[in-house]
């Protein structure tokens, strides 16, 4: 993704990325998979752009569906995000654990 990009780079470009994010949100993360949701906040994380209204709501996402769908690669991707961000990990964690003990330790090593 273009986030993706900007991150890998190590380009500043605040602009930008509050532009992708606010397109993110008007649009409710609609046609957003699993590996897409895992991908975009991993690139918003690691392009250190503090992103509250994203966060938010894939917080919601994740919490509302329980993870369903995330397979173990995806699952870490959105904890080590929420981990890095320092944004409400309480309750995603919460959700990642139990994600973990319903799936198993398989995939997660």
């Amino acid at each position: 993704s273009l986030v993706w990009a900007v991150a890998a780079g190590g380009v500043r470009a605040p602009r930008l990325l509050a532009a992708v994010e606010a397109h993110v949100v008007a649009e409710a993360l609609q046609g957003y998979n699993p590996q897409k949701l895992a991908t975009l906040v991993c690139a918003f994380a690691q392009a250190g752009h503090d992103a509250p209204s994203l966060f938010g709501m894939v917080q919601e996402v994740v919490v509302e569906r329980a993870m369903a769908g995330f397979n173990p690669a995806n699952t870490a991707s959105v904890a080590w995000a929420f981990a890095v961000r320092g944004v409400d990990t309480e309750e995603v964690l919460g959700v990642v654990e139990e994600r973990v003990w319903q799936q198993g330790l398989q995939g997660f090593g």
